[in-house]
């Protein structure tokens, strides 16, 4: 684990945060997915990279029986951060987890890279709980703070039981690090950013209930599932919403404890490929990061990066957008792979030649003779 000096705000007061969500690919990650990283850095030169979890696809063959193939899988993807040794910290997502090798063993893989500033910070079997501080331009004094929560699994380790939530474990260690820090600000809360993979479920705050007939209108997920939703017009400031947002079906109080302490402006989610909005409840701005990576589902014209931008001078607010793959390449992305993903187009092929030789092998005799009558 390399010892680092820390990250400060830029000689203009500025800092750039790039969010990269569910690249969730194989050991072969998709040469698209290469080019949206590599193109978007050399565009954005970002001060700091934030993986947002489903950074493997952890029920992957290729990656289930070994370690190796995780590793080429994530050096893969960090190569382009790694040339450029820009820093860049880590989150887990639900489909981290992998039997070839534990999240723990995958921080650790992480941390190998000299420009990893993630931590360990394991609570129970969560791992990756921790902050990093921002300095001031003239790196005196830490001004701005920023989150990093492991989102967990499965409810009760069972995907039938819906998302993991934040354990009261993590809850108390944020609620105890943050009165640190506010101590340490003579009493005022550091102004500060989440990022976690599975959004808190009051994301269903920032929506509307409507007819299922209404345009645009989305079915709710598991216990949202009796109401039909679009983006609150009042509360979401910008972005789309394709599929119904998937937090936990239970509220542990999480966001009831942002509020408590009073510094989270915002919190950053992936977990739902397609969406992107960003809407506010509370004062707090709950923002997705759709899907980076091609081998799951995604957003059709919308697979991209966020950029988060800071600025010392009004540490209060911050500006955000996308950049999608269109808007740093001229290729072209066949629609099954934008949509889709190629494990469900690889999954769908193997299903039509299996049963394609279940054809062949139940109708044998009838082909024989049907070659034998094309002969004659």
């Amino acid at each position: 684990m390399t010892e680092h000096p820390g990250l400060s705000f830029n000689s203009d007061g500025t800092f750039k945060i790039m969010i990269i969500t569910d690249i969730q690919d194989s050991v072969h990650v998709s040469p698209y997915t290469i080019e949206l990283i590599t193109k978007s850095l050399e565009r954005e030169k970002p001060d700091l990279v934030i993986f947002g979890g489903d950074n493997i696809c952890g029920f992957a063959p290729s990656l289930n029986y070994s370690s190796q193939n995780v590793k080429k899988s994530i050096s893969t993807f960090l190569k382009p951060v790694t040339d450029r040794k820009i820093p860049f910290c880590v989150v887990f997502g639900n489909h981290d987890a992998n039997r070839a090798m534990s999240k723990t063993e995958q921080l650790e893989y992480y941390l190998s890279f000299d420009n990893c500033f993630a931590q360990y910070g394991t609570i129970s079997d969560r791992v990756g709980n921790y902050n990093l501080l921002l300095k001031d331009s003239h790196n005196e004094k830490d001004i701005f703070n920023l989150w990093f929560v492991d989102s967990g699994q499965y409810a009760n380790d069972r995907v039938s039981d819906g998302y993991a939530w934040v354990t009261d474990e993590q809850i108390s260690w944020y609620e105890e690090k943050a009165g640190e820090l506010r101590e340490q600000n003579e009493g005022n809360p550091v102004p500060s950013l989440l990022f976690q993979h599975i959004p808190v479920p009051e994301i269903y705050e920032v929506l509307s209930p409507v007819t299922k007939e209404t345009a645009g209108a989305v079915r709710g997920h598991r216990t949202y599932k009796d109401k039909y939703y679009v983006m609150s017009r009042e509360l979401v400031t910008e972005g789309t919403m394709e599929e119904a947002p998937c937090p936990p079906d239970i509220n542990n109080g999480q966001f009831e404890s942002w509020k408590k302490q009073g510094d989270i402006l915002a919190a950053f989610f992936g977990h739902d490929h397609v969406n992107d909005f960003n809407g506010v409840y509370d004062g707090i701005h709950l923002i997705y990061t759709p899907g980076a990576g091609f081998y799951s589902y995604g957003k059709r014209g919308g697979h991209g990066v966020r950029i988060v931008e800071l600025d010392e001078n009004d540490l209060l607010h911050f500006k955000t957008r996308m950049v999608c793959f269109s808007d740093v390449s001229e290729r072209n992305i066949p629609w099954y792979l934008e949509r889709i993903g190629m494990q469900i187009t690889s999954v769908t092929a193997g299903l039509f030649l299996i049963l394609f030789v279940f054809f062949v092998i139940a109708n044998r005799k009838k082909l024989k003779h049907l070659r034998i009558t094309r002969r004659r």
